[in-house]
């Protein structure tokens, strides 16, 4: 079992959206970002809900529309529950930064080895980068988008 690890400089939680209209400039093209901040809880989020919550008010702050903004989260079940998957939370693609960079055209292509997220695409909901000092990004989520 593989879950799915950032490099170290993306603490905050990777986020994604399906499908965003037309706004302004940033906001046309903003469909993914990382978290500038966390909720101040740690681990805990409030569960997909709260998590997605956070998501939407860090967006909305940055001047992005409010329209669904997802966390790139999975959940676990025990038999008779069915796990969530993040890759079933986001969409089928394209995804682009705040910047208006391709980070993956599809599903495949988001969790596939040549996805364009890399240090200098990975930007927060301002368009702003990553601190470095930042530590890994904790999903649930293995490599293919599917809890383990």
């Amino acid at each position: 079992m593989r879950t799915r690890h950032m490099p170290r400089q993306f603490l905050p939680t990777l986020l994604i959206l399906a499908s965003l209209p037309a706004v302004d400039a940033f906001a046309q093209q903003a469909s993914f970002f990382v978290t500038s901040e966390g909720m101040g809880k740690g681990g805990n989020l409030g569960g997909l809900e709260g998590a997605d919550a956070h998501c939407e008010a860090l967006a909305v702050k940055a001047g992005l529309p409010a329209t669904g903004w997802r966390a790139y989260l999975s959940t676990q079940a025990m038999p008779p529950e069915v796990p969530v998957h993040a890759r079933d939370r986001i969409g089928s693609g394209p995804w682009h930064n705040a910047k208006g960079e391709l980070i993956a055209e599809s599903l495949e292509a988001l969790h596939g080895p040549a996805n364009g997220i890399a240090r200098a695409t990975a930007l927060d909901e301002r368009g702003e980068p990553v601190p470095g000092k930042m530590h890994d990004i904790m999903t649930g989520t293995r490599l293919d988008g599917t809890a383990p």
